[in-house]
């Protein structure tokens, strides 16, 4: 519940900024092709971001910030894309369960469970 609470303040933070500095050079950042990889590049990223945010924000250190937003991005990106699947999922969870479809509830049950095992470690 601590990463998805984590998860949904750095959404709303991330949405509502807009960055303004053209001048910056643009990266790719890490990938995040997996949820695995996303939330551990997620939690040391989000450590670095806390440790640059203690130091004199000179422009080095906002450029370093910058840069490390792109590898942030990525693993909100998939993070987010990995918790709408889990929604449905448990969408169908719940229509296979009042059609009484034991199939479906069981398939639809195990990947939710495992997702959800994922994002509580």
């Amino acid at each position: 519940m601590k990463k998805l609470q984590l998860y949904l303040i750095t959404c709303i933070i991330t949405m509502g900024s807009v960055s303004s500095a053209d001048d910056y050079e643009h990266s790719e950042g890490l990938p995040a092709e997996t949820l695995e990889q996303a939330l551990t590049n997620y939690d040391l990223y989000n450590k670095k971001l806390s440790e640059k945010l203690t130091l004199e924000l000179t422009s080095e250190v906002m450029h370093e910030i910058h840069m490390l937003s792109y590898t942030l991005e990525n693993a909100l990106e998939k993070i987010e894309e990995v918790i709408e699947q889990h929604q449905e999922d448990l969408e169908m969870i719940h229509k296979a369960s009042e059609h009484m479809n034991a199939s479906k509830v069981t398939k639809f049950g195990n990947k939710y469970l495992e997702t959800s095992t994922t994002l509580r470690n």
